[in-house]
């Protein structure tokens, strides 16, 4: 996975190599030391996620979105992509969920030459 930085005035996501955001703030570029590494800043978190983020949405899903809330919340600061997906993956499942019962009352309601069943 892409190592990325995420500004802490905006929380967008940026690339490590971008050295201001789109707002105004100026991250810190650090020196570089021999061998090609870099120092830790201060002001600027490195976040590497390797765990694919299409694993959250699905996990949210599947579990009838319980645990996509809880990831939701637990990973809101630390992993905002993340939380999004795991977000989504709960969001999908309510959406999911409303057309299979919108299906069910409405073959349930109709038969199926297009009569009321109860009166």
């Amino acid at each position: 996975m892409e190592k990325i930085k995420y500004c802490p005035k905006c929380q967008k996501i940026h690339s490590i190599e971008e050295t201001k955001c789109d707002c105004g703030f100026e991250f810190f570029v650090p020196e570089k030391q021999e061998e090609d590494q870099t120092v830790a800043t201060s002001n600027t978190r490195v976040i590497v996620d390797n765990v694919p983020l299409g694993i959250w949405t699905f996990l949210s899903f599947i579990t009838a979105s319980i645990a996509g809330w809880l990831f939701y919340f637990k990973f809101k600061e630390t992993y905002p992509e993340r939380s999004k997906h795991a977000k989504h993956g709960a969001v999908a499942f309510y959406i999911t969920l409303g057309i299979v019962v919108a299906i069910a009352l409405f073959i349930i309601i109709l038969d199926s030459k297009g009569r009321v069943i109860w009166k």
